[in-house]
């Protein structure tokens, strides 16, 4: 199978994809942008009350959304905060 895909990568150029009618350049990125701007609008809206109904009838949801959406550091929830953990 991998020979297959290396002849078939050989056979186009840098650049190209297997799919020549695919969509215009550009089109995922003004779909991702439209999809941010409406949520943009949503969560002002209702950002507050949905996370509150979400802490009460799905906490781990919600723990899940803030672990993916926080940056690594801010997730130190224990007692090291502000300090450097010592020890191994």
């Amino acid at each position: 199978m991998n020979e297959t895909l290396n002849k078939q990568n050989q056979q186009r150029g840098p650049g190209q994809s297997g799919n020549p009618k695919g969509g215009p350049i550009g089109a995922r990125q003004k779909i991702s942008e439209q999809l941010l701007a409406d949520l943009a609008v949503v969560w002002e809206h209702q950002g507050e009350s949905v996370l509150r109904r979400l802490a009460i009838e799905d906490p781990g949801k919600l723990a899940q959304i803030a672990y993916v959406l926080l940056p690594r550091r801010r997730l130190h929830l224990g007692g090291t905060r502000g300090r450097r953990a010592t020890g191994p």
